[in-house]
């Protein structure tokens, strides 16, 4: 693989999804250069090898100030916690729950369903035109 090969495909892979990528490098090039899950490791190659420069980078500045630890578990109802530096991701969403549904240790409750009669009438509006054609003359 080339490295203008490699570059595009992980420029565009920041922009669209990898299966995109894929059909975009088919459309340019004519041919099936890389499939979706190549492009993919190929991105995760290059952000492990990035990683690692900078950490390599960071670890050699003894000047720089150490990083602040990372807490593991935190219990996001508790007042009495002390204050925690929170970063996410573009969906907010603080912690996710265990299991969806009712619950693991709930044995799953069928509800009884309630029948709901609804009437629906529709009534067209009519023209002055139409309505004087349907109205009897006077």
């Amino acid at each position: 693989m080339s490295a203008r090969l490699a570059e595009f495909s992980a420029y565009y892979s920041n922009r669209m999804s990898y299966d995109e990528v894929a059909g975009l490098l088919e459309r340019v090039t004519g041919q099936h250069v890389l499939s979706d899950q190549t492009i993919q490791h190929l991105v995760v190659a290059k952000a492990v090898e990035v990683s690692q420069q900078w950490q390599a980078e960071s670890q050699a500045d003894t000047a720089a100030p150490p990083l602040p630890a990372v807490t593991p578990q935190v219990d996001w109802y508790d007042p009495q916690h002390e204050e925690v530096l929170l970063l996410t991701d573009a969906i907010q969403v603080k912690q996710q729950k265990a299991s969806r549904g009712q619950g693991a240790d709930k044995p799953t409750v069928e509800r009884e369903t309630k029948r709901v009669h609804t009437e629906v009438w529709l009534v067209e509006q009519l023209s002055l035109s139409r309505l004087n054609h349907w109205l009897p003359r006077i």
